[in-house]
């Protein structure tokens, strides 16, 4: 027995691609402004904010910059998508 799903319609997809376009603007701005602050604090510990101070060592940097960027492809990848839906369906 062969399982068919249905397909979905072009409205759908379209508005599909439109919602995926929100979550991954959002990550990726927001990661941004993160990661900037995120510099600022680190390389400028007195400078940054009001009573903000960057405690971590070497490692914890590397790490968290690593994390910040993966989210921050996750959300370009997700804008990547939701354009190639928007653009493709008809």
């Amino acid at each position: 027995m062969k399982y068919s799903a249905p397909v979905p319609s072009p409205r759908a997809l379209r508005t599909f691609g439109g919602l995926l376009l929100v979550p991954g603007l959002a990550l990726t701005v927001g990661m941004g402004w993160i990661t900037s602050f995120m510099a600022r604090l680190v390389s400028q510990p007195l400078v940054a904010g009001a009573g903000a101070r960057w405690t971590g060592d070497h490692a914890m940097t590397v790490q968290m910059f690593w994390m910040f960027g993966a989210v921050t492809l996750l959300g370009i990848l997700t804008v990547l998508n939701g354009s190639w839906i928007l653009r493709r369906v008809r």
